[in-house]
């Protein structure tokens, strides 16, 4: 047996299986969507360097060389960690269905309130920075940048004020705050000694690992893009958050608190970038110039890394180098050429803007385009068929288009008597057209499905595609059956380690049950002590009367303000019908509209004064059940009796539940030295050599065994089976008894997981040795359907060949020779099919 053939060819058909999922393909499609939007943008900010007369694969080049040189080569690195870490928290925001557009307020945040803190704990000019104070300001900026977006969160899932909206403002307010404390409120503390208008300056190498600055930011930054991977793919609450994202209302219906989430997503966001923050201030910008009202452009950058990288974590690394050498080395390589800086950024913002169009460039697939313009120029009858419905489609829009100039319009336009018969017309004119335009567009479509199928998945092509189908079938089975077997290893492994468990700490195990019992007695005990206690002194009837004096006071105040509001609305209709009777004089109309004012005065000054009365009333009833209450209270603290009888019963029961706690553990405790003394070592080793006996029998006969066929393999299979039945009876299926020793239960667990890895390998044998069979059984068939067919196949391809070969005057004639096309593929597919049917059933038959 081979064993490194079997791993090779199980890792090999699990990574194409994998390759070839709908969800791998889903991925793969914006990965190539992203792939185009920087190719694309590049090849744009190309042409605008070229106009400038530099090269532009010279510019890019250095831009390249530059970015990785020994000069700028840390501060690369630097921001590639900076942009990782931001992305990752945009994109934890996005999956989750916020637009967390506040990075620059929360990294301003994070940077500014660590420089406040390490400037409250040291003096200024300090150098010298220790590790618990470098993690005291990593642990502010992760709270300090959480915070800001917490509130975000919070006023997004209480109120449902747009995440947007508050962001920005949270931007601004961060900014004008910040830059208050640095400038005009605490300058001399934390405000910069060389640079007015600026924070302190950070001191340097904060993150520096043996003189490198570069090791630690990257750590941080991958770690952050695992966990974040982690979370988002593998856990429960990732799984929440991406459902909170893309169906907030299926997520709420399905038992998810989506306020909660959207809260949560916001905060991990706002840390994340509160890390990002920390890192640029340790690294990249040790303090913040306030000296102008724009804000730090990094929070921005970060949301942009994120939507070039379709929120994907992994994604995020790439796009953040790139981003981190366009930053970097842009500016440098732009002065060398001696065309504007700003070019550096025009290059991200086209990518940026060409991102944000990807659905062109995920549906783009020139692979597929090439093969198509391949398929055409093969095929003479379907390039002019094509190239004649194109000229019409072209036609037809030029048509629509130009309607006005059309004859056949001009006259109906003449025709027509009015302006809105001119219209009318001309819309049917339009829907005549619009019509054709529909007709011809779906002949080309479907044109070109019968192009690429007949080129694809017709004749052998199909027997190929059919027989790579089947394939990946009986691949995808035998990793199921294998994962099944391995799933079924492990979950007896569990069982019988988690046995172990309960056997080995037997004592200790009944103990904590005993214990916790005894704990749900004593807080039963109090909580009857409690409830005698509250009978009482009246607890009970104060709180169960309070409670209906208040309902019955918001019922009657509820009637009365309904009764408000409908006494407003008739008089309000009273009036409006005095002022609209046209038989009433206007000293008539004052006078009544004044009698309905005064009556609907007086009505709520009732109703009111109601109100005032029952709130006085409840108010009065509540005073006397509280103070019959302080009363019994009183009677009951100075009789002393009931209250002493109920704390002794309780006591009583507390010491009732001791008592048994006591008598439990010494019970379990002469029950754990009886089972001690049950132990017997000599039985252990009897049972231990027999079912090694058995397995060494095993072992020799596995050694010798030549796996050549799939008899042989099922021979061995069985061989296995009963010896795990001898071994299960030698051993019990429980693996180990009451009589076996610490040292012993291992040596039983040590048998029985050998047997069933044994047997878990020789069923991995077996079924790659099917899974190989079946594929070589389908390769020999194709293989003879091929051979069979290939004389049918010259007959077919003769036969296209000489249509194609005829000549041809308009499109009638060209559709007459496409539907004798289809008919010879047909009658091919049909022979196809039928010998495929031969086959499969004589191999249903062996």
């Amino acid at each position: 047996m081979n064993t490194f053939n079997n791993k090779k060819w199980f890792v090999t058909s699990k990574f194409k299986d994998t390759v070839t999922s709908k969800e791998f393909k889903s991925k793969g499609k914006y990965l190539k969507g992203s792939i185009f939007a920087i190719i694309v943008g590049f090849i744009v900010a190309g042409v605008l360097i070229g106009i400038l007369n530099v090269n532009p694969f010279d510019y890019f080049f250095k831009m390249f060389q530059v970015a990785f040189d020994e000069l700028y080569l840390t501060q690369t690195f630097n921001w590639i960690a900076v942009y990782i870490v931001g992305g990752v928290a945009m994109a934890i925001g996005f999956k989750s269905g916020v637009f967390n557009i506040g990075a620059p307020g929360q990294i301003l945040t994070a940077t500014s309130m660590s420089t406040i803190v390490l400037f409250s704990i040291v003096p200024k000019g300090t150098t010298d920075i220790n590790g618990q104070t470098i993690f005291l300001l990593f642990l502010v900026s992760v709270f300090s940048g959480a915070f800001m977006a917490f509130i975000a969160g919070m006023l997004k899932a209480l109120f449902n004020i747009h995440e947007v909206v508050t962001t920005i403002l949270l931007n601004w307010f961060s900014w004008y705050f910040f830059k208050w404390i640095f400038t005009n409120g605490f300058p001399d503390q934390f405000g910069s000694s060389s640079l007015a208008g600026a924070s302190e300056h950070i001191p340097d190498g904060l993150l520096s690992m043996g003189g490198n600055e570069i090791i630690a930011p990257l750590l941080i930054a991958f770690g952050v893009v695992i966990i974040a991977a982690i979370v988002l793919a593998k856990t429960t609450f990732g799984f929440k958050l991406k459902a909170v994202g893309s169906a907030p209302e299926a997520a709420k219906y399905s038992g998810i608190n989506v306020k909660q989430k959207i809260v949560l997503a916001m905060t991990i966001s706002g840390g994340i970038a509160g890390i990002a923050g920390f890192i640029s201030m340790c690294t990249l910008n040790p303090n913040t110039y306030f000296g102008n009202d724009n804000l730090p452009t990094l929070g921005f950058d970060v949301i942009a890394i994120s939507l070039v990288a379709f929120n994907n974590p992994v994604g995020l690394i790439f796009v953040g180098a790139l981003w981190g050498v366009i930053q970097n080395a842009g500016a440098p390589i732009s002065s060398l050429y001696g065309i504007p800086t700003q070019i550096a950024g025009l290059v991200s913002g086209i990518i940026i803007y060409l991102a944000a169009i990807s659905a062109v460039f995920i549906m783009f697939n020139p692979v597929q385009i090439f093969k198509m313009w391949i398929f055409v120029l093969k095929s003479k009858n379907d390039r002019k068929m094509l190239l004649i419905l194109y000229k019409k489609k072209w036609a037809l829009l030029l048509k629509k288009m130009l309607i006005i100039f059309n004859k056949d319009y001009q006259k109906a336009v003449k025709a027509a008597e009015t302006k809105a018969d001119q219209k009318i017309v001309k819309l049917d004119l339009k829907a005549i057209d619009s019509l054709a335009l529909t007709h011809i567009k779906t002949s080309i479509k479907e044109l070109k499905k019968w192009i690429w199928e007949k080129n694809t998945i017709k004749g052998l092509k199909g027997i190929k595609r059919r027989n790579d189908e089947v394939i990946q079938t009986i691949n995808a089975e035998t990793i199921n059956k294998i994962e099944a077997a391995k799933l079924k290893f492990g979950i007896f492994k569990d069982e019988v380690k988690t046995r172990k468990n309960k056997q080995l700490h037997w004592l200790e195990n009944n103990i904590k049950l005993a214990k916790q019992h005894y704990k749900k007695e004593i807080q039963a005990a109090t909580e009857f002590g409690q409830a005698e206690r509250g009978r009482l002194e009246l607890l009970f009837e104060y709180r169960d009367g309070k409670l209906a004096l208040n309902s019955e006071l918001e019922k009657n105040i509820l009637i009365l303000h309904e009764r408000n509001v409908s006494a407003k609305s008739e008089a309000k209709w009273k009036i409006s019908v005095v002022k609209n009777n046209p038989d009433l004089i206007e000293d008539v109309k004052a006078k009544s509209i004044l009698e309905i004012k005064t009556s609907l005065k007086d009505q709520l000054e009732k109703n009111n004064s109601q109100i005032k009365t029952l709130k006085l009333e409840t108010k009065t009833k509540l005073q006397e059940l509280k103070t019959k209450r302080t009363n019994q209270i009183q009677f009951v603290k100075n009789d002393g009796v009931e209250l002493g009888q109920i704390q002794q019963n309780v006591q009583e029961w507390k010491l009732r539940a001791k008592n048994e706690l006591d008598a439990k553990i010494i019970k379990l405790k002469a029950e754990f030295n009886h089972k001690k003394s049950e132990i017997d070592l000599l039985k252990s080793d009897e049972k231990i050599l027999a079912a090694q006996k058995v397995l060494l029998t095993l072992e020799s006969e596995f050694e010798k065994t030549e796996l050549t066929d799939l008899e042989s393999h099922l021979n061995l299979l069985e061989k296995i089976k009963q010896t795990l039945k001898k071994i299960d009876v030698i051993l019990t299926p429980q693996v180990f008894e009451a009589y076996d020793a610490q040292e012993k239960i291992v040596d039983r667990m040590r048998i029985a997981f050998k047997i069933r890895k044994i047997k878990y390998q020789q069923t991995v044998n077996l079924e790659i040795f099917k899974a190989k069979q079946a594929i070589e059984l389908e390769k020999q068939k194709s293989q003879t359907l091929a051979e069979n067919l290939e004389n049918l196949n010259l007959e077919t391809q003769t036969k296209i060949k000489d249509l194609n070969n005829l000549s041809t005057h308009g499109l009638d004639e060209l559709e007459k020779l496409i539907h004798q096309e289809h008919k010879i593929y047909a009658h091919f597919e049909a022979q196809i099919l039928k010998l495929e049917s031969k086959h499969n059933n004589l191999k249903e038959t062996k």
